[in-house]
């Protein structure tokens, strides 16, 4: 896990605490994937992407949304979290969302035990 994808993380946290609407950023294939799962789990309103003077930049709608306030940061550069199958039947999200990597990618925790995969616990809202 990088520094650039702790910093985005954080970035997004920051800006519903300030109860910002729209948030751009420069345009990034790692921070459009975890968008789409933010997407998908209604965490946030909308996503594009777009070109400005050659610059491709990312266009993000946060919404009504409270929960990307209580966003935390589960793994780090320094300490990654691992959960595999077994430990990751053990979590009861309910209203959470966990956000794993994993050989198929940025999974949620509901789709990885779908797909019966385990990963690095990058964090959760």
């Amino acid at each position: 896990m990088k520094n650039k994808l702790i910093d985005f993380l954080i970035t997004l946290k920051n800006a519903s605490r300030a109860n910002k609407r729209v948030l751009y950023r420069n345009f990034d294939k790692v921070e459009a994937s975890i968008l789409q799962i933010l997407y998908k789990e209604g965490l946030i309103q909308s996503y594009n992407s777009f070109y400005s003077d050659r610059v491709k930049l990312s266009k993000i709608i946060l919404g009504s949304s409270y929960k990307l306030n209580f966003l935390k940061i589960i793994s780090k550069p320094t300490k990654k979290i691992s959960l595999n199958l077994k430990d990751l039947y053990k979590i009861k999200e309910g209203k959470r969302v966990v956000v794993l990597t994993t050989s198929l990618g940025f999974l949620t925790g509901m789709e990885a035990k779908r797909k019966k995969v385990g990963g690095i616990v990058l964090f959760m809202c």
